[in-house]
């Protein structure tokens, strides 16, 4: 953890002559938890953060997922050709290499950023052979939600928590599915776009939905299963739906975060894309009660 390995703090600790402005980075509610935390992390490190990139020396990427989305790669573009003059520094986060396969955008990064920060190996080993012939440092390190596992903010949250049901939370886009069939994985990356995200939507539907008829035929009452959509919710809604789960079974990542740092039984599923497994093997299989099924 950010406690026993701090790659990460050490290197945001040689920041503290620097104005940082953290950019908010478009994502879902996992990425609101991304960016809560490091607001948490850089106070708690005294560092002076400030309103707007123009004001800044470094400008500080929270994490998440940033390969996965094309508005964050558009976004991330869009960054580095504003700020030429800024340093740019990446927090942990997972890249996919189908995304950095562009000599192009290599080197456009490597111009303004100092310093990448990879959440699990896999990203880690990938991001070195991109980006250190460049002379970026990159580091291992774990998913930035992680440092409020010590926080008085957890603390309190665990206070609040109840055990009122069995939250079920999947996704149905194409993270979703560990398709199961490397000809359906082979299919949808070389279909078309559309008859490709068709395809993915149909499994990743037939997906959840197997998996939520085995969570209710597997308790006592059926009735105590919550079904609930993270992508469709506020995040005070997604904490206080997470804060008071008995137990809780997901593929999304930072739901099972989140479960596993309250302290919930916590079944996670396996993903399209490792996501989920690479994280919970790296960061989460020591600390929690976690189940990968």
């Amino acid at each position: 953890m950010f406690e026993d390995e701090n790659s990460y703090i050490e290197f945001l600790q040689t920041l503290r002559d620097k104005k940082i402005y953290p950019f908010p980075h478009k994502g879902s509610n996992g990425d609101t938890l991304i960016k809560f935390a490091t607001s948490m992390l850089l106070e708690a490190l005294g560092l002076e953060v400030v309103p707007a990139p123009r004001q800044a020396d470094v400008i500080l990427w929270p994490g998440g997922n940033i390969s996965m989305w094309r508005a964050n790669i558009k976004d991330l573009k869009t960054l580095i050709k504003a700020s030429p003059d800024k340093q740019l520094v990446i927090g942990p986060a997972g890249f996919q290499p189908s995304v950095f396969t562009s000599q192009a955008l290599i080197r456009d990064i490597s111009k303004v950023c100092t310093a990448i920060f990879s959440r699990e190996p896999d990203s880690y080993s990938y991001m070195q052979k991109c980006f250190s012939p460049y002379g970026v440092r990159v580091e291992l390190s774990h998913d930035p939600s992680l440092c409020l596992r010590k926080s008085t903010w957890l603390q309190e949250q665990k206070r609040l928590s109840g055990e009122q049901y069995i939250l079920a939370c999947f996704r149905d886009d194409f993270e979703s599915a560990s398709f199961g069939n490397h000809i359906i994985r082979y299919m949808i990356q070389y279909l078309p776009f559309l008859p490709s995200l068709l395809l993915t939507k149909i499994i990743s539907k037939i997906t959840k939905e197997r998996r939520l008829r085995k969570i209710s035929s597997d308790c006592r009452s059926p009735a105590q299963v919550k079904k609930y959509n993270a992508a469709a919710s506020d995040f005070d809604t997604y904490l206080s739906t997470i804060r008071n789960a008995k137990a809780v079974h997901t593929d999304r990542l930072h739901v099972m975060l989140l479960s596993a740092m309250l302290g919930k039984k916590t079944f996670a599923y396996r993903t399209a894309y490792n996501k989920l497994e690479s994280v919970y093997s790296h960061s989460v299989s020591e600390f929690a009660e976690v189940e990968l099924v």
